[in-house]
């Protein structure tokens, strides 16, 4: 009885570390790929400002696959996890789901769990009123360009849009 119960206590440990390791092995991951969201909500930025500006809210949709792989033809255990992170989409609905997936293969099988999420953000209002003002700008210049009666008055008017449209492009990538 005394090896069985030596076993089991064997048994728990060796779980708790793996666990541990295991934990530490998705952290790490998290870690990488978390510029790279950032980024892509920064790149994403005037779709966020786009719903903001209807008064409606903008979330960041992430989609991120955590995967492992079991050996149990040769006894190898089963893979730390694998973190993968699928994009971002700029949304005004928050999605949330989570699905989990096992895959059978001939000596081993995979799980999967994708789990999407949604990060509420939030703008400055200043940022937000000088979009809409922008947005309103917008429309100005493209009715004055319609009704302009000379080429000149129309190239002028458009070089001043590009412009205008530049510097909003520039304060987007603050």
């Amino acid at each position: 009885m005394g090896g069985l119960a030596f076993k089991t206590l064997l048994g728990w440990a060796a779980a708790k570390i793996y666990a541990h390791y295991a934990q530490a092995a998705v952290d790490e991951q998290f870690d990488r790929i978390l510029p790279k969201i950032e980024n892509d909500i920064q790149s994403r930025k005037e779709d966020a400002l786009k719903f903001l500006a209807m008064g409606r809210q903008a979330f960041a949709v992430t989609v991120i696959e955590i995967w492992t792989n079991s050996d149990f033809v040769t006894n190898q255990g089963t893979t730390y996890p694998m973190v993968e992170y699928h994009g971002l989409e700029i949304s005004d609905t928050k999605k949330e789901s989570h699905t989990s997936d096992r895959k059978l293969y001939f000596g081993n099988y995979n799980d999967t769990d994708i789990y999407t999420t949604s990060t509420s953000i939030i703008l400055d209002k200043n940022i937000i009123d000088m979009y809409r003002y922008y947005l309103k700008q917008i429309t100005w210049y493209q009715d004055q360009i319609n009704a302009a009666n000379g080429v000149a008055e129309r190239q002028q008017l458009n070089r001043d849009l590009m412009l205008m449209m530049g510097d909003m492009k520039k304060i987007l990538e603050q």
